[in-house]
C-alpha cells in the first residue's frame, strides 16, 4: 500500500531480485491501462482454431510469468467476474486459457499494490472478501516520500548513478545546497517525481555537480513561491 509514485513496484521488484525466483520473470500488470473486456485474455491467454482446424495457443501473462512474480497494480479495478476467476485460480493453483479446456499448473508469487486499503473495498462490495484474505498474507505500507525525507539523499544519488549509466551524463554528485532544496520539497508525486527531477537536472547541468541552478524551476523556485504568513 502507498500513494501513487511511492515506489511500490520498485520495492516488489527488489524483493523478487533477492528471492529464489530472481532468475525468472517479474511481470507488472496495471489494470488501469487495460480495457476491461480484454483483461481476461491478457491475463489467462486464449486458445482457438484457425481455418484449417489447427489449435492456436495465445499465451497470456500467467504463461509468461509462471515460476516468477506477478505484480498487479490496482486489483480493485478488476471486474467482479474476473475477481472470481482469479480467486479460483489461487484456490486450484491452476488456470484454463480463454476458449481452452486444459488446466495449466501454477507456480507464481503474486504481489498486489493499491493506494486504497482493499479491506474497505470489501466492505462496500467492490472487492471479493475471500480474494482479499488470500492475497493479504503479508502487507507492506510505504509512507509518502515527504514523510521519510532522510531517504532522499540515498534515492537521489541512486537515480544519479542510473542516469550516468543509462544516459552517459557523467555527473559526479549533488551539491549540499541542491540536496537541501530536494529534502525540503513536498514531493506530491513521491519517488517517481524525484527520479524525473534528477534526470532533468542531470541532462541540463553544464558542470559535473548538480547545483540549485540545474534543478527544474518548479523545484528550485518552490520555496520562493510560498507566500509569507500563509497568505495567498
Amino acid at each position: 500500500y502507498g500513494d501513487s509514485g511511492s515506489g511500490k513496484q520498485s520495492l516488489a521488484h527488489e524483493i523478487h531480485k533477492l528471492s529464489k525466483r530472481s532468475h525468472l520473470p517479474f511481470i507488472p500488470l496495471n489494470t488501469n491501462g487495460l480495457a476491461k473486456k480484454n483483461i481476461a485474455t491478457v491475463l489467462f491467454g486464449y486458445e482457438g482454431r484457425n481455418e484449417d482446424g489447427v489449435t492456436i495457443e495465445n499465451k497470456g501473462i500467467l504463461d509468461q510469468v509462471n515460476g516468477g512474480t506477478l505484480f498487479i497494480s490496482g486489483p480493485e479495478q478488476l471486474p467482479k467476474e474476473l475477481q472470481d476467476r482469479f480467486l479460483a485460480f489461487l484456490r486450484q493453483r491452476a488456470w484454463v486459457r480463454e476458449g481452452g479446456v486444459k488446466k495449466i499448473e501454477m507456480d507464481i508469487r503474486v504481489f498486489i499494490s493499491s493506494h486504497i486499503h482493499l479491506w474497505n473495498a470489501t466492505r462496500n462490495g467492490s472487492f471479493n472478501e475471500e480474494l482479499y484474505h488470500r492475497l493479504n498474507e503479508f502487507n507492506i505500507v510505504i509512507s509518502p516520500l515527504r514523510e521519510r525525507r532522510e531517504e532522499i539523499p540515498a534515492l537521489a544519488n541512486h537515480f544519479l548513478l542510473m542516469n550516468n549509466e543509462n544516459l552517459g551524463t557523467g555527473i559526479r554528485g549533488i551539491t549540499p545546497e541542491a540536496m537541501k532544496v530536494l529534502q525540503n520539497h513536498s514531493w506530491y508525486d513521491n519517488v517517481r517525481e524525484l527520479k524525473n527531477t534528477i534526470q532533468k537536472a542531470a541532462l541540463q547541468c553544464a558542470g559535473t555537480y548538480i547545483g540549485i541552478e540545474c534543478l527544474p524551476a518548479e523545484i528550485s523556485l518552490a520555496e520562493k513561491l510560498v507566500p509569507e504568513n500563509g497568505g495567498s
